[in-house]
């Protein structure tokens, strides 16, 4: 990708590490996936990201840094899911916002990166239901439509 991102570490097989550097100063982001409904056998797995709290040893996903690189830390976790993706090539990847207003933020992240992912990769988004259409359904990611979760996944 050509977008600007951060150097990652990956720590184990599921979960990745990298630093925000900004104003602010430099904070250690996580991306985490997990396994949703692992008693079946699915391929569906949730990602999370965030700052990563030490004295909560788990991933601060609330936590707004304002550090001002918020397009590079959103490549760099784009980076991430392509990568994973080549790891796990059947995976199902399902991304959310931990509010309307992030999700929002994820999808112009989205938007941003489209053009850049090869080709193989698709991106549906979960498209909210209507007065004449009451259940919400996956629709291919098209700029300009707001959605209330994604899955990337690659082609077969």
């Amino acid at each position: 990708m050509k977008l600007p991102k951060y150097p990652i570490h990956q720590l184990d097989e599921f979960t990745y590490q990298f630093l925000s550097r900004g104003p602010r100063g430099d904070f250690e982001m996580r991306v985490l996936f997990t396994q949703e409904f692992a008693e079946l056998p699915t391929n569906i797995y949730h990602l999370a990201f965030g700052c990563w709290s030490y004295d909560l040893q788990d991933i601060d996903d609330v936590v707004e840094l304002r550090n001002k690189d918020a397009d590079k830390v959103l490549a760099t976790v784009t980076h991430i899911a392509l990568h994973f993706l080549r790891q796990h090539s059947s995976a199902f990847i399902f991304a959310q916002g931990s509010t309307p207003s992030r999700t929002r933020k994820y999808q112009m992240g989205v938007a941003k990166n489209l053009k850049e992912m090869p080709f193989n990769i698709k991106v549906k988004g979960l498209v909210p239901g209507t007065a004449s259409e009451p259940e919400p359904r996956w629709a291919d990611f098209r700029i300009g439509i707001n959605y209330k979760a994604f899955i990337l996944y690659a082609r077969v």
